[in-house]
């Protein structure tokens, strides 16, 4: 991908165009004639601003009194705490504009967000607020950054001018390669064991794409392979040695192919400047402004960057909110922004807390829902709309009673019986709105902690012909681990099914597309399937898979599926999940919960088939959104649903056996995002019984999230079996 560097050609309008590297590349070697390096003390980065006669922008008028102390306090090291729908995007942009009022040049400014999107957007707004070219300002994401830096400044490293980045295919494949060769060497070293075992060992190792997943994190959470396989897969941890020389391989094969791919782009900059003080200095003289988005998404890898290029001067400036801090999983580190004053002595921490978004009742149950956390910088968001009473009205939290009142609705706590009836109570009130009151679907949201909770909901809604966008992944009966056990029922019980054929044949090891395709005709020509000629790789799974379907065909189409989907899992389809996919654990659960449904074969086959024709709608309707709270941070609605707010749920069972305070604190966090998602409906849903995959039916307890919160905030709303009234206060 290129590197690209805002460009503001006359006008001031911004565009992206690639960068050409003219700057001054690899550092001069050492030799005779050249001064050794000496590092530069603090008080040679001093600047000062020059403010003007008279500023531009009135930044006092369009600014809240908490916005604009962020935007004009005196360079230093800051960090803002931003809440939910505070205008951090706001501050950011006026705080760029304020720096170049006070005579500090664009090119001077780094920039650092999460997308590009983002960056280009603060620009194009810096330049509609001052009449100038910003263009030399250099923004982006911390990759593209490191990417520029590499393509100016690689050679140092030994790398190529025209350095190359390897896609997350390409990364895989190379990964692949290095497992594969490393195997075969551990064989060879130990006496030249047959190729066969090697292959066998093969299939224990996790598959290229998990064991790359597994590798990033290790990277970009600077801990070795061995801690990180404790943490997300222990089965793995024997293999650890191995995947340790795996890495060491795929590496050499990067540098080999002057490549680099994403985590380098992170890590190597480091490395640059560590190795090479004078372009560390050169690059902390030449950033004397450091503004950085999103800080409490940053790992370890990108917050040492910051600290590295900031560290002489402290013209640091960093956005963020640490009750959003949600992504620890995908290696963010929530200490980057709790530790930040100590990081950087003497910072000042500004709270930014007029909420543009949310209703006054909808802020009053997110801070009291997050206010158990012990680690947070303590705030309470507060509603900037205010109630403009005509005469005769008055504000109340009642609904009823003698006079006209005008009010604003709490949000709701729905109890339901079980998860069906939570889905009939969201289906039922998404219709209302759209039907009744004039909502636009786009302006509903159903959100929930794991994929696998939306499933009757999902259901539902698209019986009921309401359009619907899933963006938590692909509908349930189209996700591969779903479509993959239900081919082993498809081929079960219609030897014919050529596609399920096809997908089962392909989980066998070294079994192509073209090998399936043979094995496929030597069946149809009437070739029995215990002498049909896998590769010799293959032999023993496909006598296994031959078995494996015998079981499931004698047990009958029309008898329950959960006994068979147990019998491919057992036989063949778990350990292939647990080679395969990174969240095994996550789609365990999903078939679990297939294996919950009491459908027959034949039903499950036909419900499967009926909800992918469904997907055929148009893609220009408004829709309600389906997501998991994760995916929808950053967003808003008018009216969201959050689903399953029971013990072992949302706080999950993992959570609470397993995560120990930290985890818990997170899924607070996270349900404190969910809830400032809405702009004046909140439904917040939990079921008294669930079918739990391991232990069948159980009673379950409301989430704590919930019973944190004193009731006079939210009303307490069950659910009846009367159509026209499905629901009332309790």
């Amino acid at each position: 991908m290129p590197a690209t560097a805002p460009v503001a050609p006359a006008g001031g309008k911004l565009r992206m165009v690639e960068d050409d590297g003219d700057e001054e590349s690899a550092p001069r070697p050492s030799g005779l004639g050249v001064r050794p390096f000496r590092e530069p003390g603090p008080e040679e980065f001093s600047i000062e601003l020059r403010p003007p006669a008279r500023y531009a922008i009135n930044y006092a008028a369009e600014l809240n009194h908490e916005q604009l102390e962020a935007v004009t306090s005196e360079p230093g090291p800051m960090l803002v705490i931003a809440g939910a729908g505070s205008g951090k995007t706001r501050t950011l942009t006026y705080r760029v504009a304020w720096l170049i009022e006070n005579q500090v040049r664009p090119d001077a400014i780094l920039l650092l967000t999460f997308t590009n999107k983002a960056a280009r957007e603060m620009l194009e707004r810096v330049t509609a607020l001052l009449p100038l070219d910003a263009g030399a300002l250099w923004g982006g994401t911390f990759h593209s950054f490191g990417l520029r830096l590499l393509r100016m400044h690689g050679q140092a490293l030994g790398f190529p001018k025209n350095i190359a980045v390897l896609d997350d295919e390409d990364s895989t494949k190379l990964l692949g390669a290095a497992l594969k060769e490393e195997v075969e060497k551990d064989f060879a070293d130990k006496g030249g064991l047959s190729n066969a075992l090697a292959k066998e060992k093969m299939k224990l190792l996790p598959k290229p794409a998990l064991a790359a997943n597994l590798l990033s994190l290790a990277v970009n959470k600077r801990l070795s392979i061995k801690e990180i396989l404790k943490e997300r897969h222990d089965y793995l941890v024997p293999h650890a040695p191995l995947l340790e020389r795996a890495q060491a391989r795929y590496r050499a094969a990067k540098f080999a192919a002057g490549a680099v791919d994403f985590d380098d782009l992170l890590e190597l900059p480091l490395r640059l400047f560590a190795e090479h003080p004078e372009l560390r200095v050169r690059y902390q003289r030449k950033f004397q402004h450091i503004l950085v988005d999103e800080f409490q998404d940053t790992n370890t890898v990108q917050a040492e960057l910051i600290r590295v290029l900031a560290q002489k001067h402290g013209r640091l400036m960093v956005v963020g909110d640490d009750a959003q801090s949600i992504y620890s999983w995908r290696g963010a580190n929530f200490r980057n922004i709790l530790n930040f004053p100590e990081t950087f002595a003497g910072a000042k921490v500004v709270r930014i807390t007029t909420n543009y978004r949310s209703t006054p009742p909808i802020l009053d149950l997110a801070n009291a829902a997050i206010a158990p956390n012990t680690e947070q910088f303590p705030k309470e968001l507060r509603s900037a709309f205010s109630i403009e009473l005509p005469p005769g009205f008055e504000a109340s939290d009642n609904d009823g009673g003698g006079g006209a009142r005008l009010t604003y609705a709490k949000p709701a706590v729905v109890r339901a019986q079980d998860a069906l009836e939570q889905a009939k109570f969201v289906v039922q009130r998404v219709s209302e709105m759209i039907e009744d009151e004039g909502v636009e679907p786009s302006e509903i949201a159903v959100l929930y902690r794991s994929h696998f909770h939306v499933r009757e909901v999902e259901r539902g809604l698209r019986e009921m012909k309401v359009p619907v966008e899933l963006t938590s992944g692909l509908p349930f009966f189209q996700q591969a681990h779903i479509k993959d056990v239900l081919a082993f029922l498809r081929l079960a019980h219609n030897p014919g099914d050529e596609i399920a054929f096809m997908r089962v044949a392909g989980m066998l090891d070294g079994v192509g597309e073209k090998t399936a395709a043979r094995l496929w005709a030597d069946l149809r020509s009437g070739t029995p399937f215990a002498s049909a000629k896998p590769p010799a790789k293959a032999a023993r799974d496909w006598l296994q898979l031959g078995e494996t379907l015998r079981q499931i065909a004698e047990l009958g189409e029309e008898s329950p599926a959960s006994p068979q989907i147990h019998i491919a899992l057992e036989a063949m389809y778990d350990d292939y999940m647990k080679a395969t996919f990174d969240d095994y654990r996550e789609r365990y659960a999903d078939l679990m919960r297939l294996r919950a449904d009491p459908a027959t074969v034949s039903d499950l086959l036909t419900q499967a088939a009926l909800e992918a024709s469904t997907r055929r709608e148009s893609r220009d309707k408004p829709r309600v959104r389906l997501s998991t709270i994760h995916q929808a941070k950053g967003l808003e609605w008018q009216a969201v649903f959050v689903l399953n707010l029971a013990e072992g749920l949302f706080p999950s069972n993992r959570t609470i056996q397993e995560g120990g305070l930290p985890a818990l604190e997170e899924e607070r966090r996270l349900f404190y995002v969910a809830v400032t998602r809405a702009r004046q409906s909140l439904y917040l849903c939990w079921p008294q019984y669930w079918i739990a995959p391991d232990t069948g039916l159980q009673q379950m307890e409301r989430s704590q999230f919930i019973e944190d919160v004193a009731p006079k905030l939210y009303q307490s709303w069950k659910l009846k079996s009367d159509k026209d009234m499905p629901y009332e206060p309790w």
